[in-house]
């Protein structure tokens, strides 16, 4: 079978219950309707695929005081992990809720690279895989230290250990370039939570 490219993922995510059949195939991209990320990733197991649903820890202010509640780490996307040679995962896009399948030029699903669906798993916390916010050893710098051209790292947020590329500045945001599922893209992150690393 040729090879459909890959897709970067960023930087636990909770890993539904199916192992079965699904285990060491590579990981693909579904994208979901607005807020139907559990309804897709619940419905994996019912047609045999294992599925990944990436959450993050983010903090809300409720009644003048801080809560924590846990919600998808990347809106709209869930992950799964099959074999191309089996059928079953032509049934994705019957799941309610989902779009379907990132594609590559190729029509094929687009693959992750490998080992980066592993890599988000293991910034998980114990128990519920949940990727809390703001690992430790990552500072924010000063304003004023981010020019165009400046390689960063969000601190925080959905894009929290992605590298991109400094495009713009302002007193309170950056425009960064970041390779997202396999297509350069633009996101604004807060200026005070990213760092420098090259």
């Amino acid at each position: 079978m040729p090879d459909t490219g890959v897709i970067s993922l960023p930087g636990d995510l909770s890993t539904n219950e199916i192992v079965s059949a699904s285990v060491g195939f590579p990981w693909y991209c579904i994208y979901t309707e607005p807020r139907d990320e559990y309804r897709v990733f619940n419905g994996l197991p019912e047609i045999g695929i294992r599925g990944y649903l990436a959450r993050g820890l983010y903090p809300q202010q409720r009644y003048g005081r801080t809560e924590h509640i846990i919600r998808p780490l990347f809106p709209r996307y869930v992950l799964a992990s099959f074999d191309l040679a089996d059928d079953a995962w032509g049934k994705i896009r019957d799941l309610r809720g989902s779009r379907g399948l990132l594609r590559a030029p190729s029509g094929l699903p687009q693959k992750a690279r490998h080992g980066e669906v592993e890599r988000l798993q293991a910034l998980g916390r114990a128990g519920d895989g949940v990727i809390c916010e703001g690992l430790p050893g990552m500072a924010p710098i000063q304003p004023g230290d981010i020019a165009p051209g400046t390689v960063v790292q969000p601190t925080d947020g959905a894009w929290v250990n992605w590298t991109g590329v400094c495009q713009w500045s302002e007193a309170h945001r950056l425009g960064v370039l970041m390779t997202i599922f396999g297509a350069p893209r633009e996101v604004v992150v807060d200026r005070a939570k990213v760092r420098v690393v090259g």
